[in-house]
């Protein structure tokens, strides 16, 4: 029905393969205890001579190789035993979708065995319907009688076909969703491989984060690896990193050294990772090294974080850069789990320059990472569409926005550099707000282009600040849920850095139960709404009578990022009933209106000439949260779960976010107007 098993596997038979290798490892230690007492003995017993220190220099080292042996062996056991936990939750979401698979087909089953009477029935109707129309003598009400009768059947007809027709899409969606789930096993499989390959090699000499180095080759320079730079007998932080630079860099090795080097350096860095403070010391070190373009390139090899990046069979490099860095950066991240960390390990991952990220810059200058951190949305979408349904809707929303960006900085340049004219800009603004647009383009134009250009560019820096300011609160959580699971938030909310709710909202989601998963996404989307970014609206209405215009406006215009969603001016509407003889300027409200405070008055608009206007305005802010929220949770909200629910939501989150804008710039995209990141 799914066209084979997207994640074959025996989850039990794997786990027994991953525990003999820790019995293995567990008898290797006591080889080694064992092998240390026969150095002992031959140390301290009546044996002297060079003979016994030849046996010693050589014997001497077995301990130290067998116990490398162990960790490699429990290494393993341990990659097996994580292959096992991601094959479990594969496994039971292949479940599901079969689940769903066979629903439908039931559907389209019960609907074909239905359509055959159906079609009878109204070939009978139809029948009888000309037979009357045919009869001279029939009454209108015959004929009224048989035309009901007829277009019952039809409609059953119809209805049949048109469930035929869902149900075998449903099956296609499902089918993809399969075919996806199959490539995220296929790759998992393979990211297993490494990490097991990479536990399988000779230790003899292998250098130990924080001891120095003892072999010879690529560890004493002589490829240009310099592990004990400083020659102080310890490998640290700084030396770790510049070695990672060199290695990553433009260094002429061949590539089986490429990939000895790599592997040797993934070691010494899952070593780090064993310690929380080491390893927040060599994630410091990466830092001021300038390594995070270097790192955010390996990491889109095969990238296990969000399903991205490089996907298929690996070459010998790509495995070296999967198994030394992805996996390696991730253990340092979950080892050291603090906020700082998470947000750099996403940044990374994102593929976003963080120093760079300055909104008082302005919309163009950011254009790639605006663009980008929309596109980390619907990686995360895509890496669990039955979980992280936050990060599609806000990727929705993000094509709503970054139109919306994109006007106010052409409009802004415009103004600053008079090629727009101000009569211009605010006819722009105003145009689509009907009767509202008259009393808006007044307060707008006399502000004058200097003005009005001042407060479209604060709206703008502070549109960008709200943006960035979700992006690394709520980003970062995927990244940590995703990595280090539930275990990851748990000890951050035991911190205090995660809010009682958000550990609720999270456990809700984790649980993978479809009404909990959507009550924990809503949960965070609240949060979005009200504790990130809350005061931020708050300060935009409140900035000046030009930015309380702008909320007025945004409010008349907002549409619902979610297709098939109502407008804001729909869902919380204000309607103004003025029946007037003549024509006049009215006040639509006072200074006051039940709980709002309007900071600059009553507002005023011209009606129609006609009798018995009406006006039908949003009294109702979208800037105000409790207007906001009201809009979301009773139709955005609802709609994107309808998306959910039936299959569509993969293919409207998975437009990019340029091409989702476009069509709701309202700003023609023309001379002096048109967008140009460049600028």
């Amino acid at each position: 029905m799914l066209h084979g098993d997207p994640a074959p596997g025996d989850p039990a038979s794997i786990q027994q393969v991953a525990e003999s290798l820790r019995r293995a490892a567990t008898a290797t230690d006591d080889a080694a205890a064992d092998t240390g007492d026969v150095a002992l003995e031959a140390g301290t017993g009546g044996w002297s001579g060079p003979s016994a220190d030849g046996f010693l220099t050589v014997f001497g080292q077995l301990p130290a190789v067998v116990l490398h042996g162990s960790a490699r062996a429990r290494s393993a056991g341990s990659a097996l035993s994580a292959w096992v936990d991601a094959l479990v939750i594969l496994q039971a979401r292949a479940v599901a979708l079969l689940d769903l698979a066979e629903a439908a087909d039931q559907r389209r089953t019960d609907a074909e065995a239905l359509r055959p009477d159906a079609q009878r029935a109204r070939a009978s109707a139809l029948e009888g319907l000309r037979w009357v129309q045919r009869d001279p003598d029939a009454t209108d009400d015959a004929r009224s009688a048989a035309w009901r009768h007829y277009d019952r059947a039809d409609l059953e007809v119809v209805r049949l076909d048109r469930a035929v027709a869902e149900a075998e899409g449903a099956l296609a969606r499902l089918r993809t969703r399969a075919r996806a789930l199959g490539d995220e096993h296929d790759d998992a499989v393979r990211g297993t491989a490494i990490r097991v390959s990479a536990c399988v090699v000779d230790p003899t000499g292998r250098p130990s984060f924080g001891r120095a180095a003892t072999g010879g080759g690529l560890l004493d320079g002589s490829a240009g690896i310099v592990l004990d730079a400083d020659g102080d007998g310890t490998v640290e932080p700084d030396e770790l990193a510049a070695a990672l630079a060199f290695v990553l860099g433009d260094n002429g090795m061949s590539q089986p050294d490429l990939v000895a080097a790599m592997t040797l350096l993934g070691q010494l860095l899952m070593d780090a990772a064993a310690d929380p403070s080491a390893s927040a010391a060599v994630i410091e070190a990466l830092r001021l090294q300038g390594l995070d373009g270097l790192l955010a390139d390996a990491l889109t090899v095969g990238n296990p974080v969000v399903g991205t990046g490089f996907v298929g069979p690996l070459t010998p490099l790509q495995a070296a850069l999967r198994s030394t860095l992805v996996d390696p950066l991730l253990a340092l991240v979950t080892g050291v789990n603090d906020p700082s960390s998470w947000r750099w390990l996403t940044h990374l991952l994102a593929d976003l320059d963080a120093d760079s990220w300055d909104p008082t810059r302005g919309l163009a200058p950011l254009d790639g990472i605006a663009v980008d951190a929309w596109a980390f949305y619907q990686d995360l979408f895509a890496a669990d569409p039955d979980r992280y349904l936050w990060s599609g809707m806000a990727t929705l929303a993000g094509g709503t926005f970054y139109a919306a960006f994109q006007d106010l900085h052409v409009l802004r340049l415009g103004l600053q550099s008079g090629e727009i004219p101000v009569e211009e800009a605010v006819e722009i603004l105003t145009r689509h707000l009907g009767p509202f647009g008259s009393q808006l383009a007044g307060e707008l134009a006399d502000a004058g282009a200097t003005v009005l250009a001042s407060e479209l560019a604060y709206v703008e820096t502070t549109f960008l600040d709200m943006q960035k300011q979700i992006f690394d609160d709520l980003a970062w959580q995927h990244v940590a849920h995703r990595v280090g699971g539930m275990a990851a938030l748990e000890r951050l909310a035991d911190d205090g850095t995660i809010l009682p709710l958000q550990l609720e909202a999270w456990r809700a989601i984790d649980s993978g139960v479809p009404d909990r998963v959507e009550a924990g996404n809503a949960s965070l989307l609240r949060h979005e709404q009200s504790t990130i970014i809350g005061d931020d609206y708050d300060a935009i209405r409140d900035h000046s009578p030009t930015t309380w215009a702008l909320t007025m406006g945004m409010s008349v215009l907002a549409s619902s990022p979610v297709p098939g969603g109502r407008p804001f001016r729909e869902v919380v509407p204000f309607e103004v009933g003025g029946y007037i003889d003549t024509p006049d300027r009215v006040t639509i409200y006072p200074d006051r209106v039940g709980p709002l405070d309007l900071p600059f008055g009553g507002l005023s608009i011209d009606t129609p000439d006609r009798i018995g206007a009406s006006v039908d305005l949003p009294l109702n802010n979208v800037s105000i949260f409790a207007h906001r929220w009201q809009w979301i949770e009773q139709d955005m909200l609802p709609a994107w779960i309808d998306h959910v629910h039936d299959g569509t939501a993969g293919p409207l989150v998975a437009v990019p976010i340029a091409d989702q804008a476009a069509p709701q710039r309202l700003v023609p995209d023309v001379g002096p107007l048109r967008y140009d990141p460049a600028e």
